[in-house]
């Protein structure tokens, strides 16, 4: 099978990123999260709040463990994540490039 994709892959793969950080704070966080997006300068911002202030922490690689790269691979196809303490708990950051 050859699979083929137009324009750069990060631009792709920005929806996949959305949902790596909307499915970690519904996982792991008490109560509800908020979703905001915004593109500005050629790149999604993509910015998850939820209640929790423990901040979310990348494993070591390992491709024998099953589950639990979601933040590994945002990180990779990010330009940048961050995660900013809030009021009621934290905000992770994740800026895409589109171009």
């Amino acid at each position: 099978m050859n699979i083929r994709i137009r324009g750069d892959i990060q631009t792709h793969l920005a929806p996949f990123g959305e949902l790596q950080l909307v499915t970690n704070a519904l996982r792991h966080a008490p109560g509800p999260a908020l979703l905001g997006l915004s593109i500005s300068d050629g790149a999604l911002r993509i910015e998850v709040s939820d209640s929790s202030p423990v901040a979310p922490a990348a494993r070591v690689p390992d491709p024998a463990r099953v589950g639990q790269h979601g933040l590994e691979m945002v990180t990779a196809l990010a330009r940048s994540v961050s995660v900013e303490t809030a009021a009621t708990g934290k905000r992770v950051v994740a800026v895409v490039a589109l171009a």
